[in-house]
Parts: structure tokens; C-alpha cells; sequence
């Protein structure tokens, strides 16, 4: 069984993609007193134990800390283990050295875990050779945690054996967010946030915005400016966004849109939720899985359709305070369902 008296070691080495995600997932398991692991560039403190890792930050450092962790993964999980007994091994991002972790585990006979965001890398940022190791740390896992049923069903796709390890936990809403508190106006500011890769579907929200009535889009995050003309009432900001910069923008406008192409599941969308903020969500992948219906106006994926969700939450006030007080209530609904999916993961046998 996996319970409490299994010491857990929470692996996120990532130094910027999902690290939000990995620190909401440390809290929430924070009862069962995790260790967890993060890259040394990473100043995080969550009031428990921590263990640091040196990663990467280029090619170069790539190679000279992958043969290093060779060495450095096999070492701190026998230590782990001589000192705890029992250990559970949970991955909770992506990152290559979890193929290390996973692999030393089983030879130590502990416990992994390991979570998959995206079975499919997206446009903009695909990449087979994640996706290769991505298989092989499922296979050789003792438990598998997808975010939503649409990724889940894409690995099962592919391979049917690991349905009976699988196991759902939903994207946790991040704490520490405040509350958006802009009333309706139909000079609608509006927000589209996070990396822009091509997937993200800038494209499509310019073009359902190029006519629209409003006070002003902004396009803020890595790559904006690749996507996005700087024109009229567009305003870009393409740069790495610090959680103090994200809150502002969360803050100082009226509505977040995702016109993604594609999705597993979104963080940004989470960002939404957590602020309280009214948002219009393209109806792809598993963005339906991570809001309910009536806390958010689902799009297609077309200019018309985008400019129309657009349009009616920009010229009804009742949409507008509706899809405020309902996404309200799915703050709490989500965390209390999440801290009883870990509860089933971790009560589960293997």
C-alpha cells in the first residue's frame, strides 16, 4: 500500500515549466510529509524537508550535469533509502533525469510514481525524444497520474497495459492568488497570458478581436511578440513573467481568453480560476475536464465563435457576474476533490 509511513520524495527539477504546478502538488501532500527535490536554481521554501539538484541552463550544462547525475541520483536515493526504508518516488513534472530516479528506484525496490501533463508535445514545441522517455518512465512506473481523461485516453491509445495503474488527479488551483474584483464594463480589457507557442492560438484571438469594441488585449508572456503585432490597442509584453507580474495582469484586467488549438490541460486556466476571473476557453482537449460549464464561456476554435463568447460577456453584465460567482465555488470544489485523489493514490495498492 502506499500510506503514510512511506517516506515520499517529490522530484520536480524543472527551473520554470510547471514549477507552480509542482510546489501546489508539495502542499497538498504536505500532511504525509514529503522530502522534496528541486533544481538548485530554484529558491523555494515550503516549510518542508528540501533537497537540491544542479541542473542545467544550456546545451553545455546539459551534458556536464547529465553524466554528473549518473553518479549523484543513485547515491541520494541509497541514502534515502538506508535512512527512511520505504520510499515512494514521485515525479510530479516532466524533466529527462526522472528516467534516472525511475530506474534507480525499481532497482532499490521502491515505489514510483509518475505524472504525465502532455502525452503529445504541442505545435510549437514538439518533440519526439521527450515523448520517447516520457513511455519508457510509464512503463517502468508503479503508478501513472494524468491530469485529465483526454491525456489518459491517448495513452491508453497507445498502450492498454497501464490502465490498471493509471490514475486521475486534476490540475490543483494555485494558492495565493487574490481575487479579481473588476466590475462588468463594456471597455473590456482583456488578457491572454503564458508561453506563446503556436498551439496557443494567438492568431485566432487576433483575428476575433481585430473589429471588436474594447479597451485593450494584452498579450503577455515568452514569445508574445513572434504571435502579435504591436498596434492600436494591443499591448505586448514578450518576456519571462515573474508570479508578482502575472498577479498585476490578472488583476488589472476583465477577462482571460484561451484560444488554444490544442490542450491537455492548462495552468493558465488555473491562474483564471484561482483569480476569480470570468474567461472564454476554446472547447479542445482537456479544457473541458478542468472547468465546469457554467464557470467559463466555451468557444470553438473559430474567429466567430471567439469573437462571439467574446461579445457576450463584453455586453452582459449577468454573464459577466454569473461566470464570477460560479468559478467562485470551483476554487474550493477542485482542492477539496484533489486532496481526495491523492488520498486514493496513496491508499491504493499496487
Amino acid at each position: 500500500m502506499l500510506n503514510k509511513d512511506s517516506k515520499i520524495l517529490i522530484i520536480s527539477l524543472t527551473r520554470r515549466g510547471s514549477l507552480d504546478y509542482a510546489q501546489e502538488m508539495c502542499r497538498i501532500i504536505a500532511p504525509y510529509r514529503p522530502i522534496c527535490v528541486f533544481s538548485r536554481w530554484q529558491n523555494l521554501d515550503n516549510g518542508l524537508e528540501q533537497h537540491t539538484f544542479r541542473t542545467y541552463t544550456n546545451i553545455l550544462t546539459f551534458i556536464i550535469q547529465s553524466l554528473m547525475a549518473f553518479i549523484r541520483v543513485p547515491i541520494f536515493l541509497i541514502k534515502q533509502k538506508r535512512k527512511h526504508g520505504e520510499l515512494t518516488v514521485y515525479c510530479t513534472v516532466f524533466h529527462p533525469w526522472n528516467l534516472l530516479f525511475v530506474l534507480w528506484a525499481n532497482i532499490l525496490k521502491c515505489r514510483t510514481i509518475v505524472t504525465v501533463h502532455d502525452f503529445k508535445t504541442h505545435a510549437g514545441e514538439r518533440s519526439r525524444l521527450i515523448e520517447a522517455i516520457q513511455r519508457v518512465q510509464m512503463r517502468l512506473a508503479n503508478k501513472v497520474v494524468f491530469l485529465t481523461n483526454f491525456v489518459r485516453r491517448q495513452a491508453l491509445d497507445w498502450n492498454e497495459s497501464i490502465r490498471g495503474k493509471s490514475i486521475l488527479i486534476a490540475h490543483p488551483i494555485y494558492s495565493g492568488i487574490s481575487i479579481n474584483t473588476l466590475g462588468h464594463s463594456r471597455a473590456l480589457r482583456i488578457l491572454a497570458l503564458g508561453r506563446m507557442h503556436t498551439y496557443k492560438g494567438m492568431e485566432l484571438l487576433l483575428e476575433a478581436t481585430e473589429d471588436l469594441d474594447m479597451d485593450c488585449l494584452t498579450i503577455a508572456g515568452l514569445g508574445a511578440s513572434r504571435h502579435a503585432p504591436l498596434k492600436g490597442n494591443i499591448r505586448i509584453i514578450d518576456d519571462w513573467l515573474s508570479n508578482d507580474r502575472i498577479q498585476e495582469l490578472l488583476l488589472e484586467h476583465h477577462v482571460m481568453v484561451l484560444p488554444y488549438l490544442e490542450a491537455s490541460q492548462s495552468g493558465v486556466l488555473a491562474l483564471g480560476i484561482a483569480a476569480g476571473m470570468p474567461m472564454v476557453v476554446t472547447r479542445v482537449g482537456g479544457l473541458t475536464e478542468q472547468v465546469t460549464p457554467d464557470a467559463v464561456l466555451f468557444s470553438n476554435p473559430t474567429t466567430s465563435d471567439l469573437k462571439l463568447q467574446i461579445s457576450r460577456i463584453r455586453d452582459d453584465a449577468n454573464i459577466f457576474n454569473t461566470l464570477k460567482s460560479n468559478i467562485a465555488g470551483l476554487r474550493h470544489d477542485t482542492d477539496e476533490r484533489i486532496r481526495l485523489q491523492v488520498a486514493e493514490l496513496f491508499q491504493r495498492e499496487q
